[in-house]
């Protein structure tokens, strides 16, 4: 049997399956979405702005090129947390932006995102992240984010309306900003 012809059959075979991985597009967060969490993040008398453009820029397209290797929405999340805390992209507040960048990822995928009492958990990613440890890995925050933060619905537009994420995580970014 020549190559072609298994290749045809087992796209015949996996069509189905080959259509779904299509399907996975999540609704991504955009630059101008990261700047205004970024801004909510920031405490009154701490610098706000980018800190390196290239960089935020970055970060929204490494999200979508985790989604495009069909990863789940979880390491999507993980992924927002991770470069932005390891990139230093905004002046101040990094590990809060990328906290809540995450979280409100999840929320905008279907994904109940408020606070399960993991803020000990959250913090240490959070810091193992910006502090470049390699124990702290994408995989390690996808295991994480997956473990407290169940799928509600898929295809949700909105998991939880009205949840306000700064509320919910308040003592935990305040901890974070310390």
């Amino acid at each position: 049997m020549n190559t072609s012809k298994i290749v045809e059959e087992i796209v015949a075979d996996y069509s189905h399956l080959l259509e779904s991985l299509n399907d996975t597009n999540y609704n991504h967060l955009t630059t101008e979405d990261l700047i205004t969490i970024h801004d909510a993040a920031i405490k009154p008398g701490q610098p706000k702005g980018i800190q390196d453009s290239r960089g935020l820029a970055g970060v929204v397209k490494h999200a979508k090129i985790v989604d495009t290797n069909c990863r789940s929405v979880w390491a999507i999340a993980a992924t927002y947390m991770y470069d932005i805390a390891y990139g230093q992209v905004f002046k101040d507040g990094n590990k809060r932006t990328g906290l809540l960048a995450g979280l409100s990822f999840l929320a905008k995928n279907g994904v109940d995102a408020s606070n399960k009492g993991a803020d000990d958990a959250l913090y240490d990613l959070m810091m193992g992240y910006m502090g470049h440890d390699p124990a702290y890995t994408v995989d390690r925050g996808e295991r994480l984010l997956k473990s407290k933060y169940p799928l509600v619905k898929a295809g949700v537009q909105e998991s939880k309306a009205g949840v306000n994420l700064m509320a919910d995580y308040s003592a935990l970014l305040d901890r974070l900003g310390a």
